[in-house]
């Protein structure tokens, strides 16, 4: 009975791994500056990425801008968060590009004691050759018309010219005026072009010009937005997925690799380029409980990360594998994943089984010879989802030694009706999000959350809390703060 469990299991692994449609057509790498591509499209018009009061509270905790008040557009004064929020909500623009701006002109985000002239000309609009155009001086002018100018001009000329009136464009190159050959992909770039059409990182007549790649440096130092380990990615109009684990992106190479370990429902599509600052970890090719033959003819079961050598085949045969299953491949192929010791005949359920109490109803994962106790049914229906239970015997359960009680996996998302915190669980820790917009702005479901019981909950240690902005900007925060 059990080996038609083990073969059952297996063809179910086996098909999952026939899904070898890839989902990525050509090997990807972690990308630097582009010059072509400097935030997307949905980045720049994501007007609802920030609310007035974390833009404050972002403005005091970094600089002194947040208790700095001015005339806005119509001559009422404002506080610097309010002005950036309403011309942001007024031209569907994201106030954190409005913030990039501020700081790549005049680093005004950061400077402690800003001169009036930084505060004048904010974002330097209508400043060319070092000279401006007094009808815009002014703070709130600045925000504005450098917001209105972007909505109500380039992108409305890209709509409907497919170019800028400066001639930037998607497809169209021209070279920037430090002398760089640049075809934008997409609208953002074009415009950001057109506003400073220098691309930056360049020195003319002995000066550094910041431009366009100080612009990216800012964003992505500041607003590219970080995610813990096992959330599972992919950027709109591309194909491929990747798991966040230990502050590298893994991508996965097959279907049946995804769908063998995760539910594709909890993916996040996230903007094209927020992935660029993760440098690309080994890849998952693979389905869990694969069988790899070496080109030695050794065969190895595949579990998690790491491959297991079967001693024998009389071993093989006994757990119920067939040769049909088998995938011969090249040491490249297992070489990523760590050797573990290897499957003999005393090995006590090698793949892992779910183990019943028929007298008390306990529930306990059984992985070599050891039972680990499952203390809530969402663990239960989260961790093994569509797999048997087998009723035995308390005196036959008595027989494996207790290990730890089974802990969620990192990427999931949990929760306790008796609490008011929603954690992601990141290297077994439970990290809380710090408010909802985060939870959101970072693209997770709420339909997503396992609602479950505190003791399961207690299990995890309490981690870090979860931000939208990035790891650099909250360390600096806090220090700004002690």
């Amino acid at each position: 009975m059990a080996k038609k469990r083990l073969i059952k299991l297996f063809t179910l692994y086996s098909l999952l791994f026939t899904l070898l449609i890839p989902l990525f057509p050509v090997q990807v790498q972690g990308a630097p500056f582009n010059p072509d591509f400097i935030i997307s499209d949905s980045e720049l018009i994501d007007y609802k990425a920030m609310s007035e009061k974390t833009i404050h509270e972002f403005l005091n905790r970094w600089g002194t801008l947040g208790s700095y008040t001015t005339e806005n557009i119509y001559g009422e004064k404002k506080k610097v968060s309010e002005i950036i929020w309403e011309a942001s909500q007024k031209f569907r623009l994201n106030p954190q590009f409005l913030l990039a701006l501020l700081q790549k002109e005049q680093s005004l985000i950061t400077t402690t004691n800003p001169s009036q002239r930084q505060y004048d000309w904010a974002t330097g609009f209508s400043c060319y050759g070092g000279k401006c155009n007094n009808d815009y001086k002014g703070f709130g002018k600045q925000v504005y018309y450098a917001a209105q100018k972007m909505r109500e001009r380039y992108l409305n000329e890209l709509e409907q010219n497919g170019r800028t009136f400066t001639g930037w464009g998607p497809g169209i190159t021209k070279t920037t005026l430090d002398g760089i050959n640049v075809t934008p992909l997409n609208k953002a770039t074009a415009c950001l072009y057109t506003y400073n059409p220098y691309q930056g990182g360049t020195v003319i007549e002995g000066r550094l010009i910041g431009a366009n790649y100080n612009f990216w440096k800012i964003w992505n130092r500041w607003f590219t937005k970080i995610y813990p380990d096992g959330t599972l990615l992919q950027e709109e109009e591309s194909p491929g997925v990747w798991l966040i684990q230990n502050d590298l992106k893994r991508p996965f190479l097959t279907r049946g690799a995804l769908l063998s370990r995760y539910d594709p429902q909890k993916i996040i599509v996230t903007p094209k380029g927020n992935l660029q600052r993760y440098e690309t970890g080994k890849p998952i090719k693979f389905a869990e409980y694969s069988l790899l033959e070496s080109p030695k003819g050794t065969v190895y079961l595949l579990v998690g990360d790491n491959r297991r050598g079967i001693a024998s085949s009389e071993v093989f045969r006994s757990i119920g594998f067939s040769r049909e299953e088998v995938i011969k491949v090249d040491w490249e192929d297992l070489e990523i994943y760590p050797e573990e010791k290897p499957i003999t005949m005393k090995s006590i359920y090698p793949t892992g089984a779910l183990l019943q109490n028929r007298d008390t109803g306990g529930v306990y994962f059984i992985e070599e010879g050891v039972k680990y106790p499952i203390w809530s049914r969402e663990l239960l229906k989260t961790n093994f989802k569509g797999r048997e239970i087998i009723a035995i015997r308390e005196e036959e359960l008595s027989k494996f030694p207790t290990g730890d009680p089974v802990k969620f996996k990192d990427g999931e998302l949990v929760a306790s009706r008796e609490g008011r915190s929603v954690y992601i669980i990141s290297q077994g820790e439970k990290r809380p999000f710090a408010t909802r917009e985060v939870l959101e702005g970072l693209g997770y479901k709420w339909e997503n959350v396992i609602w479950t019981t505190p003791v399961a909950l207690s299990l995890h240690p309490a981690g870090e809390p979860v931000y939208l902005i990035s790891e650099e900007v909250k360390i600096a925060m806090t220090n700004r703060n002690k």
